[in-house]
């Protein structure tokens, strides 16, 4: 009978920084150009479908794109790091600023969960 080899596992690098300048960049229709996977056209298809059509068929857009990317960088690394990057970042704002506007955003968060919930 073998004997079972151990299966050495890596630790999964993840890079918050990159993963959050990604979703903003992305949050501004915009693809990093270090991001792997650009869809062919990216460019010159349109942010989100403004007039509805029968005739234009289906029409993929920007937010057809982004929205499940942007989505799965939030699942990773965690809401408040995308806010954060964006705030230092975009914002020019201290981490001190951020994390106060954080406290303040996350309460006021809870408590619109907490009336849904109630209202359920």
């Amino acid at each position: 009978m073998k004997k079972k080899e151990k299966v050495k596992m890596r630790p999964l690098l993840i890079n918050v920084e990159k993963l959050a300048q990604w979703n903003s960049m992305l949050n501004h229709w915009k693809w990093p150009e270090d991001m792997p996977g650009k869809p062919v056209g990216f460019d010159k298809i349109p942010e989100y479908l403004q007039v509805e059509s029968k005739d234009r068929g289906v029409l993929v857009t920007k937010y057809d794109i982004i929205t499940p990317v942007r989505n799965l960088i939030e699942n990773i690394i965690g809401r408040k790091e995308c806010l954060k990057w964006r705030h230092l970042n975009n914002l020019n704002r201290t981490e001190e600023q951020f994390e106060k506007w954080w406290l303040k955003h996350h309460k006021e968060m809870e408590k619109a969960e907490k009336i849904r919930e109630d209202d359920e």
